[in-house]
């Protein structure tokens, strides 16, 4: 294990309720309810993308600029004060950073949202690289988001271990030919059994990997 790929929102990070919270207060604020499948359409999207869907489908009258923008300013406060780490992530990633392993975030969080979480929880200069989905224009649903970060991280794909807690994410970073550990998330609590299918290992807590080949063994 030479490099570790992370993705952020329901990963690294405790968040993927604020943006169910955020979208959902976004439309009701023009008459509009999230359809059954909105979680699921939307966690496959980058941030552009879930503000082209929103506006299109839900028939908002105002540009994917302006969404992105109107929904930009309901996360910041959140991303800036208030989401937690997921439970011994911060422990973790100081762990694999202390034994000179190579760390990325592969994510479809827009950078100023992701630097102000990862700032505030003293983590942002740990990482060697930061993959944005939406500036790469690589999606989650292929390989090559992750093919592309480790390639960036110096590290062959065989040498990447990629935690990530949804299960089409799993899925590509299995085929990119990594391992994968799933981190377990409410929001995607209905597919446990499909993120289980890529993934060795599911964890609750990365305090849980303690003991596996997954942590950083002592020298």
């Amino acid at each position: 294990m030479k490099g570790v790929i992370f993705d952020l929102d329901g990963t690294l990070i405790d968040s993927m309720h604020v943006w169910y919270k955020i979208d959902s207060e976004y439309l009701m604020g023009f008459g509009k309810q999230p359809a059954d499948d909105y979680r699921e359409m939307v966690s496959r999207m980058n941030f552009r993308q879930a503000s082209e869907y929103i506006g299109s489908v839900y028939g908002i009258p105002r540009t994917t600029e302006q969404i992105m923008q109107d929904i930009y300013s309901l996360a910041k406060r959140e991303y800036s004060e208030i989401i937690n780490l997921k439970d011994g992530a911060e422990d973790y990633v100081r762990a694999l950073k202390r034994k000179g392993v190579r760390l990325a975030v592969a994510t479809a969080c827009i950078s100023p949202l992701l630097t102000a979480v990862l700032t505030r929880h003293n983590l942002f200069e740990c990482f060697d690289c930061i993959v944005h989905s939406d500036e790469t224009g690589l999606s989650k649903t292929r390989p090559e988001i992750y093919l592309e970060t480790a390639k960036l991280l110096g590290v062959s794909p065989a040498e990447c271990v990629v935690f990530e807690d949804m299960p089409h994410a799993a899925e590509s970073a299995k085929r990119a030919g990594m391992r994968v550990v799933g981190v377990y998330d409410d929001f995607s609590k209905d597919e446990q059994d499909r993120l289980a299918g890529s993934c060795e290992l599911i964890i609750t807590s990365y305090r849980e990997l303690k003991n596996t080949p997954f942590y950083p063994t002592e020298v």
